[in-house]
């Protein structure tokens, strides 16, 4: 089977992991950007901006706002998306949340069957390689994916917040376990320091893969 992937951003740097696991699936992942080893910005958490609006970044702007975005001109937002293998994955802040487990009960009852929350967890489980030893136990947790996930706290506000959280009665707790109602400390898609992109986390680990080609500064102008 022969398979053409178009976009090697957040998503498509991992479907073309999975799906040339397959020895008898060639895929062939092209991207309209460049590689994230251009620039050293990508690795640098703390430039997390800085790649914004350059050739890495599609540089999109949301259409007029009428209820919102009333400080911005035309009343429309700055959207960037990366341009670069990877993706906005080298552009966005690292946060990693995935979201309310009642959202993902919502969908499913609304129609979306597979995508209740006990449904999707061992996926984000499967994903994951947590930097956190307190949560190496966590059953909402698990160590051994692709995507390391770091606890971030490089200045003492952290500290400060969490206990004027607990002042105010809220307990201390993993933003991606079993509660969400409370104080959590950041956490984030970085390993040793530096960006977890989905290119570095998923792609360059099987780039050797014979099944895998990729095409960089490629754009694709119809899809058949």
């Amino acid at each position: 089977m022969h398979l053409i992937l178009v976009g090697a951003g957040s998503a498509g740097a991992v479907i073309a992991n999975r799906l040339s696991e397959d020895p008898n699936v060639n895929i062939l992942l092209i991207e309209a950007g460049g590689s994230e080893l251009e620039s050293d910005t990508f690795r640098v958490p703390l430039k997390a901006s800085l790649a914004q609006k350059t050739k890495y970044d599609w540089a999109y702007y949301t259409v007029p706002q009428k209820n919102s975005q009333k400080g911005m001109n035309e009343q429309r937002s700055f959207w960037p998306r990366g341009r670069v293998l990877g993706g906005t994955s080298n552009l966005n802040y690292m946060a990693f949340v995935r979201g309310s487990r009642h959202d993902y009960n919502q969908w499913e009852k609304e129609g979306c069957k597979g995508w209740s929350y006990k449904d999707v967890l061992p996926y984000f489980l499967k994903m994951e390689d947590i930097q956190i030893p307190s949560l190496y136990d966590s059953p909402y947790h698990s160590r051994g994916g692709y995507l390391a996930v770091s606890q971030t706290g490089n200045t003492p506000l952290p500290e400060l917040y969490r206990k004027a959280s607990e002042e105010l009665g809220y307990k201390t707790l993993d933003k991606n376990g079993e509660d969400q109602i409370g104080f959590s400390y950041m956490q984030s898609s970085v390993r040793n320091g530096e960006r977890c992109s989905t290119v570095k986390a998923y792609l360059r680990p099987v780039m050797n893969r014979p099944n895998l080609h990729i095409s960089i500064n490629t754009m694709a102008t119809k899809i058949l």
